[in-house]
């Protein structure tokens, strides 16, 4: 599935992020000093990882209880449909003795 737009730069701003900060950390280091902005914007897109990860877990969680309520539906609709069938060979049975008996 392709990402469009909004959700594509979404996607991408936090490595962005580290990337500016990475850069302006070298380039403080290079003047030994300390680069607050960089620590702030690596600090933060730190933050934004952990959510995202927090957020595909969550979401993998949901799939996962969603698929087993769904195979758990499943087998109680197939358990139905092999008792249906059943019926229905019973009935189908019972005619055809029907037709032996009474010609």
């Amino acid at each position: 599935m392709r990402q469009h737009g909004v959700a594509r730069w979404s996607a991408r701003a936090p490595g962005v992020v580290l990337l500016l900060a990475g850069f302006l950390s070298l380039k403080a280091f290079e003047k030994r000093r300390n680069s607050y902005v960089a620590l702030v914007l690596e600090t933060q897109s730190l933050k934004n990882y952990a959510s995202q990860a927090r957020n595909n877990f969550d979401a993998a969680n949901d799939k996962k209880e969603r698929k087993q309520e769904l195979e758990k539906k499943l087998h109680v609709l197939n358990e139905k449909k092999h008792n249906l069938v059943q019926m229905l060979k019973q009935i189908t049975s019972s005619k055809r003795q029907n037709r032996r008996c009474h010609p």
